[in-house]
């Protein structure tokens, strides 16, 4: 917003300055109202002013003679005359003094909002050709051509890259067009914020980032106001990629290589952060064998459910991932470690893109990905919801299985079973049936047997011609004391007491 000083003598048109005129509206800020020339001279002389509305006719320094004083340090200055005279003469000195505007008293507020329209018009012309110019100055300097500007290099220059985190996440569900007007109102923005900042040497790349020309022996303090002001005032967050101090301007170019160089290891160093392109270390590469034991293991954790070793796992990945030194090669190791491990759970019949719905129309997601946390969040979350499904697959089969071998057993509870045969029956080993089959039913295969067994008994024994001994032997007892302990184990009545009973 331009920021408007507001002078008369008079405390009511003083006010009404201030209060009848929509300054918002207009882009503009009333940053102070003073009533006499002495005091605002002083002000303009050491706060920033864009234009300048005043009274002609005041005591002791006249609106005019103030404006004379303040054009030779401040030519750029906007001023509008409000004055009570419509004399030529005064409005021939307003003329001399380059005026942008003469509104007579009483004022009319529509015709001062004009006047102020048409300065604000001027103003933004005005920056508009100076940042175009600026811009165009920064271009020539990053291509190794020369440029005029108001930089000194022997004060130390540096090139920083900016880039809007997060943008391709947010902005995913979006057309195309939607897209690039975003990053366009983004960039906006913050070019004006920097304008604000007094970092005027800006440009926009063709990779929706903002290169900037920060002059001083701390450029990285710069940075980090730049995103904090970025922060509090848009709420939005950036990363910077801080390249080489050099102090010839030929040597720029250097510089932004530098700085690319750096934002490109955002994937490594995360978001959100200044990058120095003194802090990017070289990487050591990847071994196979690592991957490939980092993969076994975490195949391992994923179809045992066991969420801890996963998390380990995927830490492990990511800590391969540092290896790298670009970002295009992360990707494509994503891919592979997504390709891998669908190889592994197809060994067991499971599909990992079916059950994740990924599909490979949908694996253009890894390439939205701008850190290795962010990898990492992304990976953890899908694996998980991968183990636990797999865990509730596996839990309905082993139920479905143990439920087949309760049958089986009670259409033969009446004859010999063991739990060797049972198990090959349903090509098991008798240990795993054994451990599944107590983990499913709660009761180890022996005592589930005999349990079943005396059900049958009690109900055999309801029918008063049957023996007890020929109750024991049709389900297989050979001895009938052993019976009737079972039964009184499980009833806490022996089988003779039981019939009485019923």
């Amino acid at each position: 917003m331009y920021s408007v000083l507001v002078v008369d003598d008079e405390t009511m048109d003083l006010i009404g300055l201030q209060q009848h005129i929509d300054w918002d509206k207009l882009g503009m800020n009333v940053v102070a109202a003073i009533n006499n020339s002495f005091s605002a001279l002083e002000y303009m002389q050491n706060n920033k002013v864009d234009i300048l509305v005043t009274d002609i006719n005041m005591p002791i320094m006249s609106g005019l003679e103030m404006v004379r004083q303040i054009m030779e340090q401040r030519p750029q200055l906007r001023v509008v005359f409000v004055s009570g005279y419509s004399e030529f003469h005064y409005a021939k000195q307003a003329i001399s003094l380059s005026a942008a505007g003469y509104v007579l008293k009483p004022v009319n507020d529509d015709e001062l909002f004009e006047v102020l329209q048409g300065v604000k018009a001027e103003l933004d012309s005005e920056t508009t050709r100076s940042e175009w110019h600026k811009s165009e100055a920064v271009n020539q300097l990053l291509s190794g051509y020369d440029a005029r500007t108001e930089l000194t290099p022997s004060a130390g220059l540096s090139i920083g890259i900016m880039e809007m985190d997060d943008m391709h996440w947010k902005l995913r569900a979006a057309g195309v067009e939607k897209q690039t007007t975003a990053f366009d109102k983004q960039l906006q923005q913050l070019a004006e914020l920097l304008v604000e900042m007094n970092l005027p040497y800006f440009c926009k790349t063709d990779e929706k980032r903002m290169v900037v020309i920060l002059e001083g022996t701390q450029p990285q303090e710069q940075l980090k106001l730049v995103m904090h002001a970025v922060s509090s005032k848009l709420n939005w967050s950036v990363t910077a990629g801080l390249g080489t101090l050099v102090r010839e301007l030929h040597h720029i170019p250097e510089s932004y290589q530098c700085a690319k160089d750096a934002i490109a290891n955002k994937m490594f160093y995360g978001k959100g952060k200044v990058i120095p392109f003194s802090d990017i270390k070289p990487q050591t590469g990847l071994k196979a064998k690592q991957l490939s034991e980092v993969l076994d293991s975490l195949f391992t954790a994923l179809i045992q459910y066991q969420l801890v070793r996963v998390d380990e796992c995927v830490e492990d990945l990511c800590a391969l991932v540092k290896t790298f030194d670009d970002k295009h090669a992360v990707y494509v190791y994503l891919l592979h470690v997504i390709s891998q491990l669908d190889f592994r759970l197809r060994t067991v019949n499971e599909d990992l893109y079916q059950i994740l719905g990924l599909g490979f129309d949908k694996l253009d997601i890894v390439f939205q990905f701008e850190t290795v946390e962010d990898i990492q969040w992304w990976l953890r979350s899908r694996l998980f919801q991968l183990s636990e499904t797999l865990y509730q697959r596996k839990q309905k089969k082993n139920r479905k299985l143990i439920e087949e071998v309760e049958k089986y057993i009670m259409d033969h509870v009446e004859e010999e079973l063991t739990l060797k045969d049972v198990a090959n029956y349903f090509s098991f080993s008798p240990n795993y049936l054994g451990y599944m089959f107590k983990e499913e039913a709660g009761l180890n295969f022996s005592d589930y047997v005999i349990a079943k067994r005396m059900e049958r008994a009690s109900v055999l024994l309801q029918v008063p011609s049957t023996k007890v001994y020929e109750v024991a032997n049709r389900l297989g007892y050979k001895k009938l004391s052993s019976f009737n302990r079972q039964f009184k184990d499980q009833f806490g009545l022996t089988p003779s007491d039981y019939r009485k009973q019923g």
